[in-house]
């Protein structure tokens, strides 16, 4: 039977196609799901009281905003570093003092760590791994729950998830502009949550303290 060579590159290609558009689907699908569970009756979820003062604090006065004040007199600071809650100030300045204010850059954040999940799992396991990934994410209690509160856990995750990244991009590539931006951005989880940051920070795997 006579096979007709010149149009395998074409089945090739069409076949590609097909996976990159039902992956782009299956994506975008998955990241919706992420936000329905991460939004869904927002304006009902409860404030936590303590990093709510903060915000209040920081959104009327330019020293208690860069020192992270909890009380009106900028004298007291919170117990972490102000980068989440300058999110948060941004926020209810644009939205209003309120649930959706507050919440907002948390939701956000917790929805596109999932997206940014894809994206590194793709880069190191492939297509099927990362679809799988990111849907473990997204409908993952704890982090859906985290997601919905005020504190900084969400935003601390798409930004580890970001560095970790750049990070294999840099080892495929050699690149020192992938390295150094994920050097900036564990940088900046460290500065959202201190040390729990450093749970995603790369090691030696031939170090036998590993």
């Amino acid at each position: 039977m006579a096979v007709d060579l010149a149009s395998r590159p074409r089945a090739v290609a069409r076949s590609l196609a097909v996976t990159r558009a039902a992956t782009s689907t299956a994506i975008v699908a998955i990241t919706a799901l992420a936000a329905v569970l991460r939004f869904a009756n927002f304006g009902q979820v409860p404030s936590n009281s303590f990093y709510d003062a903060a915000v209040r604090s920081m959104g009327g006065s330019w020293h208690a905003f860069v020192t992270g004040a909890i009380d009106p007199s900028a004298a007291v600071s919170v117990d972490k570093p102000p980068i989440d809650l300058w999110l948060q100030v941004a926020s209810t300045r644009l939205l209003g003092f309120d649930s959706l204010g507050l919440h907002l850059p948390e939701a956000l954040g917790g929805t596109l760590a999932v997206l940014a999940l894809f994206d590194l799992l793709r880069v190191l396991f492939g297509r099927e791994a990362a679809l799988a990934g990111a849907l473990a994410l997204a409908v993952l209690p704890i982090a859906v729950i985290t997601s919905r509160s005020d504190t900084m856990d969400a935003v601390m995750m798409l930004v580890l998830v970001l560095a970790l990244l750049a990070f294999v991009r840099a080892a495929e590539t050699g690149r020192r502009t992938w390295l150094l931006a994920g050097a900036a951005a564990l940088g900046l989880a460290f500065n959202v949550k201190l040390l729990e940051s450093l749970v995603g920070a790369p090691v030696r795997l031939d170090d036998p303290r590993c």
